[in-house]
């Protein structure tokens, strides 16, 4: 599981709305793993902030949520031209 060191909340959120690639690598492979193994939920990485570094907060994502999640990140490999992601996410989509 993948954790992230920020200062403000605002810049995960940040990230997610503006499809940062680094961020969306790790959800997606989180999410597939969810759709794969048929989990209620995933947790899709851990938060912990700089200035607090003993208090790590986990980014929990349930499957009702799993296909809009895939479709962000679809967005996002399609703008960087991943099509062989785009491919495999667009089958997990259609399976959902």
């Amino acid at each position: 599981m993948e954790l992230f060191i920020i200062d403000e909340w605002e810049e995960i959120e940040d990230a997610l709305k503006e499809g940062n690639l680094e961020l969306m690598e790790v959800v997606s492979k989180v999410v597939k793993r969810g759709v794969k193994r048929k989990f209620k939920k995933v947790t899709m990485f851990s938060v912990a902030f700089r200035d607090e570094p003993d208090y790590v907060y986990d980014w929990i994502l349930e499957s009702d949520q799993y296909k809009i999640m895939l479709e962000n990140c679809l967005d996002v490999y399609t703008k960087h031209e991943m099509y062989e992601e785009c491919i495999e996410i667009k089958k997990m989509i259609d399976s959902l």
